[in-house]
């Protein structure tokens, strides 16, 4: 039997107040139609408008960049939900030299439309920040976790800005990362150059399923 049916069990106002709005909480699943899997959709830390980055005019509702940059797969570029589901294979993540209790991770992500390679751009969030920069500017984490999202977050900036670009009435491109964004390959920073036995993906897919190869 329930406890409110417990002629010994009293409810005060406050639990009332507290059943009610868990009652009200949503549960997890898809979001606009979009199935994001488990791995891609990483819980978002809460984050209030004193901790945000001035220079970053992201929400601070957004979530996490790789599951983001899910969304605009399947939603902009028309990529099939089982293509999406892959994209957890586009990036290539890798350790500095230290010792595996001091390691530092990088990461470079590889779109699976065009081949364009994405390395980490400078994100942070509450629970995520970047720990060294390189002489050769590569931004390294604490984490794979967090390594594969600033790459993600570098991909959306880009794709943020050349969405807009040259657009009369197109809103604003939004910044998620410190460093710029680029509008075009050419214009990007040197990619870091994985070490040996890790490759970045070199095969392309199209929206509607179909692969072929990027040569």
């Amino acid at each position: 039997p329930s406890l409110s049916s417990d002629p010994g069990h009293h409810e005060t106002p406050a639990s009332r107040e507290r059943n009610k709005r868990k009652a009200k909480e949503p549960r997890t699943g898809t979001s606009d139609g979009v199935h994001v899997s488990e791995d891609d959709a990483a819980p978002v830390p809460e984050r209030t408008s004193g901790n945000l980055d001035p220079a970053d005019n992201a929400t601070a509702d957004a979530p996490a960049p790789r599951a983001e940059l899910y969304r605009y797969y399947v939603k902009a570029r028309g990529l099939s939900v089982s293509l999406a589901q892959k994209l957890k294979d586009r990036y290539a993540t890798w350790t500095d030299d230290a010792k595996s209790h001091e390691a530092k991770f990088t990461c470079v992500f590889t779109c699976p439309l065009t081949g364009e390679h994405f390395a980490c751009g400078s994100w942070s969030n509450d629970d995520a920040e970047v720990v060294d920069v390189g002489e050769d500017g590569i931004f390294w984490y604490k984490n794979k976790k967090q390594a594969m999202n600033a790459a993600a977050a570098k991909a959306l900036d880009c794709f943020s800005l050349r969405d807009c670009h040259g657009k009369e009435h197109a809103p604003p491109a939004r910044r998620r990362c410190r460093d710029a964004a680029y509008l075009s390959e050419e214009d990007a920073p040197a990619i870091p150059i994985p070490p040996d036995g890790i490759d970045l993906p070199t095969i392309l897919v199209r929206p509607e399923g179909d692969s072929s190869s990027s040569e």
